[in-house]
């Protein structure tokens, strides 16, 4: 079993304790709509001001709300898609997130809000997330990064596979992705109970996606089921020592490196799943989320 006295310091689990009050365990257990307002609320504890000088405007499109964040000088675009398992999450969520990389990568970042299963099902949020990448294109010019966390995560890589050969896809940036069917890994077995995401968690998520289970193993969402991968643009991954979807990032980062794809892998070590939020009072963090956007400045260049 593992010791996560001896892996996690202090100030990650006072971040543990702060977001165990706000969204407490056997949430899952609890109607759909009570996780979110329980979602929404933690990740509320976590907000700071909007850098100053962004400009941000909400925006609607074909019953598709989006919010956009401009600094003032924007080298390139970022869609941004959030994570919460794809069944939490919104644009309140990752609001805070969302404008803070738009300052400190110089981005303009779209900020999309996807349906949620289980009233909405796969391919639900991957139409949406495709539909706000085609407006996106549409309507901005320059390089584009594709981003997310987690769940955001599975859609950003999906996406950046199914337009690879888009000439303004300059990078893909993943953060603690989810890019499997839940399966036997190494993390899957060593951080079973982690603090943060269980694997029982992940097995409650996967199963409000898919209507069917076969469908997970498919190569149509999951990219680790997608053995193409050539032609895609560089890629940046940070992964958390301490979450059952670790594995998804090093396996992911593997089979781009095969292919001499471009391709960082940074290893959260000492970190959980959840670990943006922790971004202004966990050094560890803060370092992962500095290198985040600096990646995604870098794929401007």
């Amino acid at each position: 079993m593992t010791d996560y006295t001896q892996l996690l310091s202090a100030e990650v689990w006072a971040f543990i304790k702060e977001t165990e009050a706000a969204y407490p365990p056997g949430a899952a257990d609890e109607p759909v709509a009570v996780q979110r307002g329980y979602y929404n609320a933690l990740c509320a504890k976590f907000d700071r001001p909007h850098p100053p000088r962004l400009r941000v405007e909400n925006l609607t499109q074909n019953g598709l709300s989006m919010r956009r964040y401009h600094p003032q000088s924007p080298r390139g675009q970022v869609l941004y898609l959030h994570g919460g398992g794809f069944v939490v999450g919104g644009l309140e969520s990752h609001d805070a997130i969302c404008a803070e990389v738009a300052d400190q990568a110089q981005a303009s970042v779209l900020a999309v809000d996807y349906r949620l299963a289980p009233e909405h099902r796969h391919p639900a949020a991957l139409h949406d997330a495709q539909a706000a990448l085609t407006w996106l294109l549409a309507n901005s010019h320059g390089p584009l990064v594709l981003a997310g966390d987690s769940a955001g995560a599975t859609l950003a890589a999906r996406l950046a596979h199914s337009n690879r050969h888009n000439a303004r896809l300059a990078g893909q940036a993943l953060i603690y992705p989810w890019l499997g069917a839940v399966r036997d890994t190494p993390s899957t077995q060593a951080h079973a109970n982690a603090p943060m995401l269980t694997r029982a968690d992940m097995d409650y998520y996967q199963a409000l996606i898919f209507e069917h289970p076969y469908i997970a193993n498919g190569p149509d969402l999951f990219v680790l089921n997608d053995q193409n991968v050539a032609d895609l643009p560089p890629t940046f991954i940070v992964t958390a020592e301490c979450d059952p979807f670790a594995s998804d990032g090093h396996d992911y980062a593997e089979m781009l490196g095969a292919a001499k794809a471009r391709v960082t892998l940074v290893k959260g070590e000492g970190l959980v799943h959840g670990f943006l939020r922790a971004r202004h009072t966990v050094p560890a963090a803060a370092r992962a989320f500095s290198n985040l956007t600096a990646a995604i400045g870098a794929m401007f260049d």
